[in-house]
């Protein structure tokens, strides 16, 4: 069967070969090439990988792909980033020759209570095993040491660390509960073995952009920078050929952004003016890409977070640019 290489997919994602592609279509991609977060052998958690990303991605690549899978979203629209990803996923493993979809976000209840659900039950169709797949979706900032309690996420709540404790302790220890086990058994199904999927980016600071050594970090993890409105004349002056979007849209926080005009950029100075009335003043974290022109597309080159001066400390309602 005719195969694309995954190692080339996400360098094609930033040229302009790909801008025929909707949004949809690329955050899928990204999904299957991209790295996740933390280190497959080393990190703390035990880790799901696509056996067959090549094949993944030849499969949406195909015409009659793209149609399947708006139709599928369209089915499980919502406002929250994390379950637009669970949808594309769940849409990839449909299509997959190496899992089958046993079950998605089934709910595990007990004595009136919600013990919590399974985000994904697969059977790897290679040896028919059974898993218990949970993925998220995060973008942390790095702000103090490199411990995962100092990663957080731009509204400053969100954290490495606790991100870790509750896979560990609750989600993936869900399918060793008696509740779980009696459903299991009522589909004939054995207590699955458990993978992670942990994707997205880690920000840095303007100043610091390499993998920490002392965090079971992925070498080819999602990145960024992040920087408060003092910071942004620095990023601008070595950055100089760039346009910048702001992407309000979080489903454009998946896959390298790419658009085919010039409304709505920045350009030189116009970002550090339009930042400046913003200093020591409390907003939402805005996520921009600097862009590069090519033909006629501008094309992501980096992410970049701007905070504001006070960050981590936010006001509990900041006003959203």
């Amino acid at each position: 069967m005719p195969t694309v290489d995954a190692d080339q997919i996400l360098p094609w994602l930033r040229s302009p070969q790909s801008s025929h592609l909707t949004q949809d279509m690329r955050n899928a991609m990204w999904i299957i090439a991209s790295a996740p977060l933390l280190d497959q052998e080393h990190g703390p958690l035990p880790m799901f990988a696509f056996p067959d990303r090549d094949e993944l991605l030849y499969q949406l690549l195909k015409r009659q792909s793209e149609k399947a899978l708006q139709k599928h979203l369209s089915t499980q629209r919502s406002h929250f980033l994390g379950s637009y990803y669970e949808a594309l996923l769940s849409f990839i493993l449909s299509i997959s020759s190496s899992h089958e979809v046993l079950a998605q976000n089934l709910q595990i209840h007990c004595a009136g209570k919600t013990l919590g659900e399974f985000d994904f039950l697969l059977r790897d169709i290679r040896n028919q095993e059974v898993l218990h797949l949970e993925v998220a979706v995060k973008f942390y900032l790095q702000h103090g040491d490199y411990s995962p309690a100092h990663w957080l996420g731009p509204n400053a709540r969100d954290r490495l660390d606790l991100k870790l404790g509750k896979l560990t302790t609750q989600q993936l220890q869900l399918g060793s509960q008696p509740a779980a086990q009696q459903i299991l058994l009522e589909q004939a199904l054995p207590t699955p073995e458990v993978r992670t999927l942990l994707q997205g980016y880690l920000f840095y600071p303007v100043s610091q952009l390499n993998t920490i050594e002392s965090l079971p970090l992925h070498a080819e993890h999602g990145r960024g920078r992040w920087v408060s409105p003092s910071q942004l004349s620095q990023v601008i002056d070595e950055s100089a050929d760039r346009y910048w979007c702001a992407l309000q849209d979080k489903t454009a926080w998946l896959a390298p952004y790419i658009q085919t005009s010039d409304t709505g950029l920045w350009q030189d100075h116009g970002l550090d003016t339009y930042f400046a009335k913003l200093k020591n003043k409390p907003f939402k974290p805005v996520l921009l890409a600097g862009l590069r022109q090519e033909e006629n597309c501008f094309i992501e080159q980096e992410r970049l977070f701007v905070v504001p001066d006070a960050w981590p400390a936010l006001p509990k309602s900041p006003p959203t640019l």
